[in-house]
């Protein structure tokens, strides 16, 4: 009759195997956590968390009704030149870097249009 000490002999002589496979396992399942982090959503807005007949819900629709926002709603960026400088935005060297801001504006993401004096077409 083997004692109990002998089976964590046993034990021993495969334990690094079993490490080894402990590590594998580890790994496989970290590498597949990394590759979902591209899936995580990180964007929210409030109304997900709100029942669909809350008073809050209704009025943002009212509000967005009154004033006709939509969805993505247009912003007013306006730019001036130091008084002291005594320039021009038709200057080619100012209307070098409104293009510039221009371009680098219609480059992100959540920009889906950008009007400036850089790209409107005027009837000359």
């Amino acid at each position: 009759m083997k004692s109990i000490f002998s089976k964590f002999g046993q034990i021993e002589k495969n334990g690094g195997k079993f490490s080894a496979a402990v590590i594998v396992i580890f790994t496989f399942f970290a590498i597949l956590a990394t590759l979902q982090l591209k899936n995580l959503r990180t964007h929210y807005s409030f109304d997900q968390f709100l029942p669909e007949k809350h008073p809050l819900l209704k009025q943002d629709l009212n509000v967005q009704k009154t004033f006709q926002l939509e969805a993505s709603s247009p912003y007013l960026i306006t730019l001036s030149i130091p008084e002291k400088s005594r320039a021009s935005w038709l200057s080619s060297r100012w209307m070098e870097r409104l293009q510039d801001l221009t371009k680098k504006l219609e480059g992100t993401k959540e920009v889906d249009k950008v009007t400036s004096l850089s790209n409107l077409r005027l009837a000359v």
